[in-house]
């Protein structure tokens, strides 16, 4: 017996045969191949991401940088602001200068470190200053406009009279001069 060969038989049996190799053909190697690329294109959108998160970060150093510079003077005057609280002779050489030109009488004690720490450390100091109220005023201008950071915490202000101008050191003084006790604070770094 001779079998017969059934052309629409063969047909969908090739066309079954090529479904089924094309299916195989689809889930072994065309998905892998596109869960790869999907894989890959997820980790170079990630990479983009990081890219250009270090963009905007180096734009934002460069722009820290420039604002550095820009306002470096700024900064060191603000570092300048504070006086060293290991060795403030600075400090106390400008107020005596300032006494000098102002033409006072100046006496300075330390009383030490402040005892509230805010916001910055800080040195107290008591001033005793004699002079004619015009030359107290001028000190306590260039008080005002000193290049630190001070705090007048509290100003006693009284004339001179005979019995202190009878002292040493305030012979040159007349009545009607005043006597000043400043307590301060200048901050530290």
């Amino acid at each position: 017996m001779e079998r017969k060969i059934n052309p629409k038989r063969e047909i969908r049996f090739a066309e079954a045969s090529f479904l089924v190799l094309s299916v195989l053909l689809i889930f072994l190697l065309i998905y892998p191949l596109f869960q790869e690329v999907k894989r890959k294109f997820e980790e170079l959108i990630s990479i983009k991401k990081q890219q250009a998160l270090l963009v905007e970060r180096k734009e934002d150093i460069e722009e820290m940088k420039n604002i550095f510079v820009e306002h470096e003077e700024n900064f060191e005057k603000m570092e300048n602001l504070f006086i060293d609280s290991e060795n403030p002779l600075g400090f106390i050489n400008f107020l005596e200068e300032q006494a000098v030109k102002s033409k006072v009488y100046f006496k300075i004690t330390s009383l030490g470190p402040g005892k509230e720490q805010v916001p910055w450390p800080s040195l107290s100091f008591q001033i005793e200053i004699a002079g004619p109220f015009k030359n107290f005023s001028k000190f306590l201008e260039k008080l005002e406009s000193a290049p630190y950071l001070i705090q007048i915490v509290n100003l006693n202000l009284k004339r001179l009279g005979e019995r202190e101008i009878k002292k040493e050191g305030f012979k040159e003084f007349s009545l009607g001069d005043v006597q000043s006790f400043l307590l301060i604070k200048a901050f530290t770094k």
